[in-house]
């Protein structure tokens, strides 16, 4: 198998030329999330947070092709806490 294991989403914030973040989601319940080196990378990090990676996917309602939505918000910054 080449490539990673996972079905994932990245996004990557630029500035001009600078790459600024790169973050990704993952598709909850999918088998291979344990076996993406990422994935494992993170979760260990901040086990809790992690939940933050599965953003919850929803038909369209009026798809005919079966599409899915999620909302996915990016932060960029520190929210510390109260």
């Amino acid at each position: 198998m080449t490539g990673r294991p996972a079905a994932h989403i990245q996004a990557r914030i630029w500035k001009g030329d600078k790459k600024l973040l790169t973050t990704e989601c993952f598709i909850k319940g999918f088998t291979s999330n344990e076996q993406d080196g990422q994935f494992k990378q993170i979760r260990a990090r901040d086990p809790k947070g992690c939940e933050m990676l599965y953003p919850d996917f929803a038909p369209l309602k009026e798809s005919k092709i079966d599409e899915l939505a999620a909302k996915w918000d990016i932060v960029l910054g520190y929210t510390p806490e109260a």
